[in-house]
């Protein structure tokens, strides 16, 4: 009974730590590269950051999410596009996530932006083609490319699988000593 018992908390734990993800982006452009990892909660993308590395506006944005205050009037449930103004143009995004997917965002896409009235919009085109639009003071540039999504696992998954490994050692240990004597 106690078994069952320990059996059912692990499978209560595990369908958790499912319900959220994390996932790391790529993007690659003709005149950008950028990455970054973000929270996907019931196929939304909650937080995260995305880092320029090369291209206009280099540096690091942090995600815009449905209920971020940086949100020009009221957040909408369900992945109902937002329009975030900029300086250099509205960026329209959905923070809709679908892993396992090509294309793994929608024409809305994801929105990351900084303080200083700059921001970035990955969005789709259709399959295997992304476009990177970088807004700002100035600066008005859209880039195609090619994106990716790779689950990353957490910390917490990796501890729970080696909690589960050794609680079916002992098990197993436990039982061949039933069955010597």
């Amino acid at each position: 009974m106690k078994i069952l018992s320990l059996i059912t908390a692990f499978t209560v734990a595990a369908t958790a730590l499912a319900q959220a993800q994390v996932f790391d982006i790529n993007f690659t452009g003709s005149q950008s590269t950028a990455t970054g990892q973000i929270d996907v909660v019931g196929g939304l993308a909650e937080s995260g950051s995305l880092t320029v590395t090369s291209g206009a506006n280099q540096g690091t944005y942090n995600l815009v999410s449905l209920t971020s205050p940086l949100i020009n009037g009221e957040p909408q449930e369900g992945g109902a596009a937002q329009t975030l103004v900029l300086v250099g143009g509205d960026q329209i995004y959905d923070d809709v996530v679908t892993s396992g997917s090509n294309p793994f965002v929608t024409s809305d896409g994801l929105e990351f932006a900084n303080n200083d009235n700059t921001g970035f919009n990955l969005f789709s085109n259709g399959p295997g083609s992304y476009t990177l639009f970088d807004t700002g003071p100035g600066v008005y540039v859209t880039d195609n490319g090619a994106a990716t999504l790779t689950a990353t696992p957490e910390p917490a998954s990796w501890a729970l699988s080696l909690g589960a490994f050794g609680f079916l050692s002992l098990f197993g240990a436990m039982r061949s000593r039933l069955v010597r004597y």
